[in-house]
């Protein structure tokens, strides 16, 4: 059985038909243009349907569905409409909330709705309804209900936790990956070719004056990884690792690079005037 807090909404639609009163609620106002009640057949088929799963002594449930009115519920029950809009604490008739689930006793003698946090039992036998105790099943059913929704907030809290321990493994991994391959890279790029120590300066293409082209027609913009080197030194062309800030072409030149100079292009011009001037060892890797 299902149990739902009976919180009434305030968006109903008023009918002029006398007698039929509107179920709704904010996700389905908008579609109450096209709203059509259901009939009494319908709503006896349902609670009749619910009657078969339960034994004698046991409370059955009934929850309203869109298209439902007190009017059919009340046909369809032979509680009255006055009783039922009682019991649901229903101060306008045309404002009560679709999916509220209540209680019947199987002598629909007594009306069980949850209120808040409590569920609330009315006697309707007689003409005047009067409030009495909630039989024992339908307090058993809001028991199991209460552990069952905090044994499903566990799991869900449980499954969390778990798919963010996951997620925080795979993005260790990953990164341990990357790591583990940047740092083979460089001790593969330690391990080939030759080493000649170099005075570097850098430059950037955000220079006042300076072209987004290189002498080798290297577009800075889409490669920034450029040296500008001595051709008679380091042939244009040769991929240069220069420790610290990884591998790069010779594929500019300088007016004033001569011998063993070389001028690290940086996109970032702030970075290059910080770069300064300094003796490095560079490896040549082709």
């Amino acid at each position: 059985m299902t149990i739902q807090k009976n919180t009434w909404l305030k968006a109903g639609l008023t009918l002029s038909a006398a007698g039929l009163m509107l179920l709704t609620n904010d996700t389905e106002a908008s579609a109450n243009s096209n709203w059509v009640p259901r009939t009494v057949l319908e709503i006896e088929e349902d609670i009749n349907a619910s009657k078969a799963d339960y034994g004698e002594d046991e409370t059955l449930e009934y929850t309203f569905q869109w298209g439902d009115t007190l009017w059919g519920v009340s046909q369809a029950t032979d509680i009255s409409v006055d009783k039922l809009a009682t019991v649901n604490d229903i101060d306008n008739r045309s404002l009560i909330q679709v999916g509220t689930t209540i209680y019947l006793s199987n002598d629909l003698s007594i009306i069980s709705v949850e209120n808040e946090e409590e569920v609330v039992s009315y006697d309707v036998s007689e003409d005047e309804v009067k409030e009495t105790e909630t039989p024992e099943e339908v307090e058993e059913v809001k028991q199991e209900k209460q552990e069952e929704k905090g044994n499903q907030a566990a799991a869900e809290k449980a499954a969390a936790e778990k798919a963010a321990a996951e997620k925080a493994a795979a993005e260790k991994a990953a990164a341990e990956k990357a790591a583990s391959t940047s740092s083979n890279d460089a001790a593969a790029q330690e391990e080939s070719g030759r080493w000649m120590s170099v005075e570097a300066t850098a430059y950037s293409r955000n220079q006042a004056n300076l072209s987004n082209f290189t002498f080798m027609g290297i577009d800075l913009r889409e490669n920034s990884r450029v040296i500008a080197v001595d051709p008679n030194v380091i042939p244009l062309g040769t991929k240069v690792f220069v420790p610290g800030y990884g591998e790069y072409i010779a594929g500019d030149t300088g007016g004033a690079i001569k011998g063993n100079r070389i001028d690290v292009h940086m996109e970032d011009l702030d970075a290059a005037w910080a770069f300064g001037r300094r003796q490095i060892d560079i490896k040549i890797l082709d």
